[in-house]
């Protein structure tokens, strides 16, 4: 028996790196992992080695007890059809890792989903930057406003998303200061359509205009908190060389770095020049918008290769190789449920042939069919909730501090464990009904008959 599982193990390994070497390319491109194969396969091998090793010797320890057992049995002249201990034991552990499974992908999933669509200060949808060797895009800017699939443009001198550099400067001294550590913190240069063309939230104070002196600023909530001030507007920051600046405005934390960087704190000045701009397209327009600015362009260059960036694009970039790893739990999430699964339905089988002989007595003493399947139902839930009480606190063990890395994140709620419960026991409930339903509905005099 042990040679059989052996050569079972073996065509199944075989099987296995046969997909691995069909979806591998496919998944460093997804994730973006960029090891070399033949060190990917060594790794392989090796955990391939490990499992063929230790799956032998426990496959050979149990036919070994099994056979003892056996023939201990037979002497007796009494055959046992399984020890129900070891069978519950296996059950369990199978149900323990599918729910941590399921938990850990469903919690991934959701930070990922929240990561995706939560409020990051401002509106990076629809917005796209230009780029074209050895052109300057400029003399554009207001040539492109006039295209029908483009609904504004905003000249900048910082496309912060992404970002192509940063300058940074710090303080030493300021109102309410009580230590000697100074404040470094992140400029950035802006006009007064800023707010408007990325819908930012002016948290208190005032806007930028036309007129605004360069020694007026903005600062994000980050840098109001490190500042300790509660109400920064008016306030003035003391910079080098005798650059103060009057705090004209407080707005809201933007979010456009990478989702597991913590927030900055910002100044945003006013901007003299702009070097660059970035436009928004309307609402399903993003071909045609592409197209009429690349003709547009080329009118003039002809045969430069104009590229486009979008800032939900690189966003969405951030988070490559958390959606290849979702990917990956999915997949094992299901083949664990569905190990699961038949691990219940064979676990119910062996006990409805355990129980054929209690069932039938059962019925000839009256009990109905739904009696005889809470019999079934109720050991199943024991498990299930014997199960989930393993699994769940090793799964937030597992995923919290995933999840801690990130600077906005999920909370797990009461209905994530209550969901994930549910559905596992519903689905192990069904399949319970396919079986027992025939036993339970047997003829008791047939069995008893048989059975004596």
């Amino acid at each position: 028996m042990s040679n059989e599982f052996l050569v079972t193990l073996l065509i199944a390994i075989g099987l296995g790196w046969l997909l691995i070497s069909f979806t591998l390319p496919y998944f460093k491109e997804l994730s973006g992992i960029t090891a070399p194969v033949a060190g990917i396969f060594m790794k392989i091998a090796g955990y391939t080695g490990i499992v063929i090793i230790v799956g032998y010797f426990v496959c050979s320890a149990l036919v070994y007890n099994l056979g003892r057992k056996t023939l201990k049995e037979s002497l007796f002249g009494y055959v046992k059809w399984g020890n129900r201990r070891f069978n519950r034991a296996g059950m369990l552990l199978q149900l323990a890792i599918s729910l941590g499974f399921i938990f850990c992908t469903f919690c991934m999933m959701k930070q990922i989903y929240h990561l995706n669509h939560t409020d990051l200060g401002f509106d990076r949808n629809r917005i796209g930057s230009i780029s074209a060797f050895n052109t300057q895009l400029m003399p554009y800017a207001d040539r492109i406003k006039g295209i029908a699939a483009i609904e504004d443009v905003y000249k900048t001198s910082d496309p912060f998303l992404p970002r192509m550099g940063s300058s940074t400067t710090s303080f030493n001294a300021w109102d309410g200061k009580t230590d000697d550590v100074p404040l470094s913190v992140d400029l950035m240069y802006i006009s007064p359509q800023f707010i408007d063309f990325f819908k930012i939230k002016l948290l208190s104070g005032q806007n930028f205009d036309d007129n605004t002196p360069e020694n007026e600023a903005l600062i994000n909530e980050e840098a109001a908190r490190l500042l300790g001030w509660e109400n920064p507007v008016g306030k003035i920051l003391p910079g080098h060389g005798g650059n103060n600046w009057t705090i004209r405005g407080v707005i809201k934390n933007l979010y456009f770095d990478s989702p597991t960087a913590a927030i900055k704190p910002y100044i945003y000045l006013p901007q003299t020049n702009a070097y660059t701009f970035v436009f928004k397209y309307r609402e399903n327009m993003r071909g045609q918008a592409e197209q009429a600015i690349t003709q547009l362009i080329r009118s003039d260059h002809p045969g430069v290769e104009v590229k486009f960036t979008y800032m939900d694009d690189v966003y969405k970039n951030f988070n490559k190789s958390e959606n290849a790893l979702i990917l990956v739990l999915k997949i094992l999430s299901g083949i664990c449920l569905l190990i699961a699964v038949f691990g219940i339905y064979s676990m119910v089988a062996l006990l409805c042939e355990q129980r054929r002989k209690e069932v039938a007595i059962r019925k000839v003493n009256g009990a109905l069919v739904i009696d005889i399947m809470n019999l079934f139902f109720n050991e199943y839930l024991l498990l299930v909730a014997i199960a989930a009480m393993i699994a769940f606190p090793v799964g937030y063990v597992i995923v919290k501090p995933w999840i801690e890395q990130y600077v906005k994140q999920i909370s797990i709620s009461w209905w994530i464990y209550a969901v994930i419960f549910a559905v596992l026991a519903l689905i192990g409930t069904l399949t319970i009904l396919i079986k027992v339903w025939k036993t339970a509905n047997s003829n008791p005099a047939e069995v008893l008959k048989v059975e004596n």
